[in-house]
């Protein structure tokens, strides 16, 4: 049976799960793993190979080993330039595949393949195979957790560069107010807004908690960092004319949770 080892490799979690061929997974539910994304480089290359022997604890034949990771990335070489933006720092100019093989020391690491996807391109692709309607229209995707994460898709396939999307399909460096889109709609954004009406930094959760039992400050925190998201799509869909929105997230979550305003239905926004 060929098996691929399939991971999301996010700031904050990094989720994973075996599939076969025919799309069966091993796993009944997807493994969640802490990134220790701020650690040492030593720490998360060993956390790497800790979740792929969790994965695979028998050593069995794998054929391919995929990462869905987060940008700046080279994701034809495997090699990480993520910095300044709180996660994988350690990671910089590093070979992963490389890496990776000369310390596994089980040997079935070695002889597997690597494939590296931008997180959001992937979470796209399935987007538009979950709703085949999407697919053949134009869908942005954003994905707040650790930063925001992008990707824009036009008839099924990924646009950078042109079509009035940012060079590489990234946002999260785009200029917005005083800084960049990224400190303002990412989970730091949230922390920074939360010290701000607070005076302490608080997560979605504690900010949720808060709210539900009548804070107006937390409230006012959510309330903000909806009107920021409504801002930069409004921007983005000048560019872009997108028929679709698809919004995945971690940290951001609690948005969508928050008693304030109706729940997210869990299907992908149209305009």
């Amino acid at each position: 049976m060929t098996r691929y080892i399939v991971l999301d490799v996010g700031g904050t979690t990094i989720k994973g799960n075996v599939v076969t061929q025919e799309n069966e997974l091993f796993f009944p539910e997807e493994k969640v793993f802490d990134a220790c994304s701020d650690k040492t480089r030593e720490e998360v290359l060993l956390n790497f190979l800790s979740i792929l022997n969790q994965l695979n604890p028998r050593g069995d034949c794998v054929q391919s080993i995929c990462f869905a990771f987060p940008g700046p990335f080279d994701y034809a070489r495997g090699i990480s330039y993520m910095k300044g933006i709180s996660k994988y720092e350690a990671l910089y100019g590093l070979e992963i595949q490389k890496t990776l093989q000369d310390l596994d020391e089980t040997g079935w690491i070695k002889t597997a393949s690597f494939h590296f996807v931008h997180d959001i391109e992937a979470f796209a692709y399935g987007i538009c195979r979950r709703y085949p309607y999407l697919a053949d229209k134009r869908v942005f995707c954003l994905c707040l957790g650790t930063g925001a994460g992008s990707a824009f898709l036009a008839n099924g396939t990924v646009v950078k560069g042109t079509e009035g999307v940012p060079e590489n399909g990234w946002i999260y460096n785009v200029p917005y107010k005083e800084s960049i889109i990224d400190d303002y709609i990412s989970a730091r954004g949230l922390a920074r807004l939360s010290k701000e009406k607070l005076g302490t930094e608080l997560d979605g959760y504690h900010l949720k908690v808060l709210a539900d039992a009548g804070d107006e400050r937390a409230v006012e925190v959510f309330f903000e960092i909806r009107r920021r998201n409504r801002l930069c799509h409004s921007r983005l869909s000048e560019w872009f004319s997108p028929a679709g929105l698809g919004f995945g997230w971690e940290s951001g979550q609690s948005l969508f949770q928050f008693s304030g305003w109706p729940a997210y239905d869990g299907k992908p926004w149209r305009y």
